[in-house]
């Protein structure tokens, strides 16, 4: 009501018309920035188009955090395979910088070791499937992380308070 001429400021026909305008273009905004956020993989509601782009079956069946974390795996992932490479592939299913080392085992091979945070089997499972597609194929491929099932800390902790040979004695 800025621009408009002073009588029109004691309208309710004209109030109502600029309410309903400014409503209007406040939904137009808001669709506006929807739109805008489905150009980012981060922010988008659907990963389905960037899975397509860039070579991975859409798999409704997994989370879309997973979804997203298999994507940006595959965008920096390239056809070679460095250890900043891994390390960066693998460090993109996780939140935050996860230390990743990686280690030449000769004569062809390499040790890829996680620390820090334990990743879900999930994770482990397309971690793998990641590096399988960047790492040639005459390469072994070693994995170490802290990644325990809860069946086996559960062992472990009702073990623990025995000795090796009263472990022996034990049948499970």
């Amino acid at each position: 009501m800025l621009i408009l001429p002073e009588y029109y400021k004691n309208s309710d026909v004209m109030r109502q018309l600029l309410q309903s305008a400014k409503f209007a273009f406040e939904q137009l905004d808001d669709e506006r920035q929807a739109t805008f956020l489905q150009f980012f993989i981060l922010k988008c509601a659907d990963v389905t188009r960037f899975e397509l782009d860039v070579g991975i079956a859409p798999d409704t069946t997994l989370d879309m955090e997973l979804r997203r974390q298999r994507v940006i795996a595959k965008l920096r992932s390239t056809p070679y395979a460095t250890k900043a490479k891994l390390a960066n592939v693998i460090q993109s299913f996780f939140e935050g910088e996860v230390p990743v080392e990686v280690i030449e085992v000769p004569p062809f091979g390499i040790k890829l070791k996680i620390e820090g945070e334990t990743p879900s089997l999930d994770v482990l499972k397309n971690i793998i499937d990641a590096i399988n597609k960047i790492l040639p194929a005459h390469l072994g491929m070693e994995f170490e992380t802290n990644y325990q099932p809860k069946n086996e800390l559960f062992l472990y902790a009702s073990l623990q308070s025995y000795t090796v040979i009263e472990m022996e004695m034990i049948s499970l």
